[in-house]
């Protein structure tokens, strides 16, 4: 089914402290957009699904199988399956990124009307 919106549109989702998302899902893919605050810690972690993360803004420091990638406005990144990955946000702004994930994320609720 076509979809047509705006990240407006949708209201955010806490995830945990300092982090907020907008989820949605197609019929085998999830994208989100998350907003980091600043100085968190999001925990190094792994999943099954292939993801790319686009840098909307701010920026950070991504632990990527163990090594330092610096990250910034306007950078992507591909995280194949399995590879651990995780980010600290830099103290001075939020970090804003709009991931893709596949297959789809089902642990993840749709985010609902704003």
């Amino acid at each position: 089914m076509f979809t047509h919106m705006g990240w407006d549109e949708l209201g955010w989702d806490p995830v945990m402290e300092g982090i907020r998302r907008k989820v949605i899902h197609g019929a085998g893919m999830t994208i989100v957009l998350v907003e980091l605050g600043p100085g968190v810690n999001a925990a190094v972690h792994t999943h099954h699904h292939e993801q790319f993360t686009h840098v909307i803004s701010g920026s950070g420091e991504f632990n990527v199988d163990g090594k330092p990638v610096r990250v910034k406005q306007g950078d992507l990144l591909y995280f194949p399956s399995e590879l651990p990955h995780g980010v600290v946000v830099d103290p001075d702004e939020p970090l804003v990124v709009f991931d893709i994930f596949t297959p789809q994320r089902d642990e993840f609720a749709a985010s609902t009307k704003a």
